[in-house]
């Protein structure tokens, strides 16, 4: 979180980060992939919250083998959100809600 700090402290954003005390010590994963897909989210939920908080959490499911587990990052805002009817779009190529001003938001 500390690349957003500066803006989070400008708008008084509270953020919050819960890692589960029993996350394995090291994991095998794609850390370039990784790291932009949590710069992109946190990054949207810095830039379309205005107030209030955001929250990462950060599991290790380990019900398949016991040398494995599934990494389970969430992220919640307060923000302005996705409209029901838009979320089956957030994956495709680039794609912006209906509606959103580019001047107020950026790209």
């Amino acid at each position: 979180m500390l690349i957003f700090d500066h803006t989070c402290k400008e708008k008084n954003l509270t953020t919050l980060v819960d890692l589960e005390p029993d996350l394995p010590p090291g994991l095998l994963l794609d850390e370039i992939r990784l790291r932009q897909i949590l710069l992109n989210l946190v990054g949207n939920a810095v830039k379309f919250t205005e107030s209030g908080r955001i929250e990462i959490q950060v599991r290790a499911d380990a019900q398949q083998a016991k040398e494995r587990c599934d990494l389970i990052i969430k992220i919640k805002d307060t923000g302005i959100g996705i409209p029901e009817n838009e979320q089956e779009t957030i994956f495709d190529a680039f794609h912006q809600q209906d509606g959103q001003s580019t001047r107020k938001f950026g790209g």
